[in-house]
């Protein structure tokens, strides 16, 4: 029985073959057609995670906490047409199956993995309640969860009000994490990023001259004050060039090579989202017909129009927490996927299908060691670099730079991920 304003509980999803979108509606099906989840009891402030023997465990359970939107799904008419799941569950959809193949994984060296799944996608108060209200939370070993970043920072207050251990799998928020023991962030948050690649910058080459593009009363100027700042300190504040009008900046830039000042920046910083405004600046920069490189943000490369390729007199890199080469990084995974799903997993799919066999092996040989050792067992992992975050917790610091060669994304500096 489904039931609106709560999650829903995924009890036993079978393995299922056939087209992409058929494969998928197929696995929401089940999904829909799993026990409605009722909020009913609430834990009280004392309550807490039982503590476990150290000793080898063989069966883990682990709750996942993601926006499926069943009952839109359940809606759509497919009578006439192959469309047959909301786009707005694809990306979580590939992270469950990449838990699902994790199972597997494990099921092979003697380790049961108990899956519960739950669809986070109703309203802001349903979501928060559910932690409160789920007895069964409290007895998992480990709860993921993707939570839309403007209530992670709640979220994380409530499971560690009441001793749940969470991984997050993102994190948008500028607010510290560190001071929850049980809190892993999967993906830093997008002020860590900048932080790292602002600090790659310099350490690439402290007398170069930067600009730095920061829009006034624009919300992603706290963005542009990270790579100002950091620059500063490497660079001399002589070197960071502040651009809050853009049109005014680059109307002063001779078009004549022999003209330009000697002290002219080479190097912008653009730390926008804004596709069409991103558009509108590397174009105009790119007309003036000198050689520019361009630091952008994580969110370029899911822009759906603009080819940074065509632009012949610009350098265009990018950074992101997920990236990675998938011609190298778990060929074997990806084939699996492939044949049962006959489409190529999403990173999303990668993300819990290493994360969840890693973390899931730690638990089954000392929970009580977890998650104090997450550094050392991601140790040699493509998508994660664990550190412990002040006052307990744990983040994934990881990010890989890209370059754009022609229209393809190229890594920069493997060492500096």
């Amino acid at each position: 029985m489904l039931m609106h304003g709560v999650a829903y509980l995924l009890l036993c999803i079978p393995l299922l073959a056939g087209g992409p979108a058929a494969v998928h509606g197929q696995v929401l099906d089940s999904l829909l057609s799993g026990a409605g989840v009722g909020a009913d009891t609430l834990l009280s402030d004392d309550d807490t995670v039982r503590i476990r023997p150290a000793v080898p465990k063989t069966t883990m359970r682990f709750a996942l906490l993601l926006p499926l939107f069943l009952e839109e799904n359940l809606r759509i008419d497919t009578s006439g047409t192959e469309e047959v799941i909301d786009g707005r569950s694809v990306n979580a959809l590939h992270f469950y199956e990449g838990a699902l193949a994790a199972r597997e994984e494990l099921a092979g060296e003697g380790l049961t993995l108990d899956l519960q799944v739950l669809d986070i996608s109703d309203d802001p108060g349903a979501r928060h309640a559910l932690l409160l209200n789920y007895q069964e939370l409290k007895h998992c070993d480990l709860v993921v969860a993707s939570f839309p970043p403007d209530e992670c920072q709640s979220a994380v207050r409530e499971a560690d009000r009441i001793g749940l251990r969470m991984a997050l799998v993102k994190y948008g928020t500028s607010e510290q994490a560190g001071g929850h023991p049980g809190l892993i962030l999967m993906a830093s948050p997008p002020f860590v990023q900048c932080h790292k690649m602002a600090g790659f910058l310099a350490a690439e080459d402290s007398a170069r001259n930067y600009a730095v593009l920061s829009r006034e009363a624009h919300r992603e100027n706290e963005l542009a004050d990270i790579f100002i700042s950091v620059l500063d300190s490497a660079t001399g504040d002589s070197a960071v060039q502040v651009v809050n009008d853009f049109d005014t900046w680059i109307t002063g830039i001779p078009t004549d090579e022999e003209e330009r000042p000697a002290g002219l920046p080479r190097h912008l910083v653009l730390p926008s989202s804004d596709e069409s405004y991103v558009s509108s600046v590397l174009s105009r920069l790119d007309r003036l017909g000198l050689a520019f490189e361009v630091t952008g943000l994580p969110t370029w490369e899911h822009f759906e129009t603009l080819r940074f390729g065509k632009f012949a007199n610009l350098q265009v890199r990018i950074f992101s927490s997920t990236w990675f080469d998938r011609d190298l990084y778990l060929p074997g995974f990806r084939k699996r996927f492939i044949s049962m799903y006959k489409t190529d997993p999403m990173p999303s799919a990668y993300q819990a299908y290493e994360f969840i066999t890693r973390t899931a092996r730690l638990i089954g040989r000392d929970m009580l060691s977890f998650p104090d050792s997450l550094p050392s067992t991601f140790s040699g992992s493509g998508l994660f670099r664990f550190r412990k975050l002040d006052g307990g917790g744990h983040m994934n610091e990881r990010i890989q730079i890209m370059s754009y060669d022609a229209f393809e994304l190229r890594p920069v500096d493997a060492r500096f991920n």
